[in-house]
């Protein structure tokens, strides 16, 4: 054997290694999971108010931070693309930030409260242990805004984009860690306009059936 064969040779056993190590832990990892996880909620909301007097008048970087608390239930395929990940996940979660601005004299808070939605997964697992993944999806998030004894609730949809990795602790147990930003609609209460994003920094166990 020439040594241009060797190489070549060599080259074609270690991709079939790579190949072969990413699908067994594709294949370990697929199929229907369920987890919940706690984390950090970080709120960043902008005010805008039109009136007589002043005109149109907008306040941005107003926000506050709170706990976070999500569940989570999923199935992921090696099917779609081998061997990388493809999967869906629907999310149900409970937030607690608030953000405040004065107007008019008087005081709204804005809180985050309970919230839904659904998004693609892709990536790709690095070893038998750790998968790396990103996240595309839709979210819908209720926020309550309070001014004095008076209080609305609006549903706000965003686009949700985020980043994390499972790690394998146990054969069907993963630790997860995440993070992810949204970006709501404007809605608004009583004149005053309201455009909030949202980031999150979570961790999690999420266990595969």
């Amino acid at each position: 054997m020439t040594f241009y064969k060797r190489m070549a040779t060599c080259k074609r056993l270690a991709a079939g290694t790579v190949a072969a190590l990413l699908m067994s832990g594709a294949a370990q990892a697929a199929g229907p999971y369920a987890g919940f996880s706690v984390g950090y909620q970080d709120i960043d909301v902008g005010f805008s108010e039109s009136s007589a007097e002043f005109g149109d008048v907008r306040v941005d970087g107003l926000g506050g931070s709170g706990a976070l608390f999500r569940a989570v239930v999923g199935y992921d395929s090696m099917n779609v693309a081998a061997p990388y990940l493809i999967g869906v996940e629907a999310n149900i979660a409970q937030g607690g930030a608030d953000a405040q601005v004065d107007a008019d004299g008087l005081r709204t808070t804005l809180s985050a409260e309970e919230s839904y939605g659904i998004a693609a997964r892709f990536g790709g697992y690095v070893s038998d242990e750790v998968a790396a993944f990103g996240l595309l999806g839709y979210q819908r998030t209720s926020f309550e805004a309070r001014t004095g004894v008076f209080s609305e609730d609006r549903n706000f949809d965003g686009l949700r984009l985020g980043a994390g990795a499972d790690f394998r602790v146990a054969p069907q147990l993963d630790l997860r860690m995440q993070y992810s930003r949204t970006w709501y609609n404007s809605r608004t209460f009583d004149g005053l306009k309201v455009d909030p994003e949202e980031s999150a920094f979570e961790a999690g166990v999420v266990y595969r059936f």
